[in-house]
C-alpha cells in the first residue's frame, strides 16, 4: 500500500466517521448545546486533528527513513486508527463542553 493509498484509505474511513458522527453527537453533545452546532463543532475539530495528526506522522516516517511501514496495509491501518482515536477524542471533548453565551446587549 503505497501513501497515496494510504490517503485513499484516510479519506474513505473519514467520510464513514462523518456519517457515523450524527447519532454521537446527539449522544454525547451539552445537554445546553444546540444539536447541529454540535455536529459542525465535532466535524470541524475531528477534521483538524485528524489530518494535523496523519500529516505529522507520514513526517514523522519520512524523516526518519521509515516511510516503508507505510507500503504495507497493517502500517496504514495503524497510522489512520491513531490519527482518527486522537481526533475522536478531541471530538467528543469539545461538544462535551458548555457552549459559550453570546454577552447580553442592553
Amino acid at each position: 500500500m503505497s501513501t497515496n493509498s494510504t490517503l485513499i484509505v484516510f479519506a474513505a474511513l473519514w467520510l464513514f466517521v462523518l456519517l457515523a458522527a450524527v447519532p454521537i453527537t446527539r449522544q454525547y453533545r451539552h445537554p445546553d448545546a444546540k444539536p447541529i452546532g454540535s455536529y459542525l463543532l465535532f466535524v470541524i475539530v475531528f477534521t483538524m486533528v485528524a489530518w494535523a495528526v496523519f500529516v505529522f506522522l507520514l513526517s514523522l516516517f519520512t524523516a526518519l527513513g521509515v516511510i516503508a511501514i507505510l507500503s504495507g496495509a497493517v502500517g496504514a491501518v495503524i497510522v489512520v486508527t491513531v490519527s482518527f482515536a486522537l481526533a475522536f477524542l478531541a471530538g467528543l471533548y469539545f461538544i462535551g463542553r458548555k457552549p459559550q453565551q453570546a454577552p447580553k446587549l442592553d
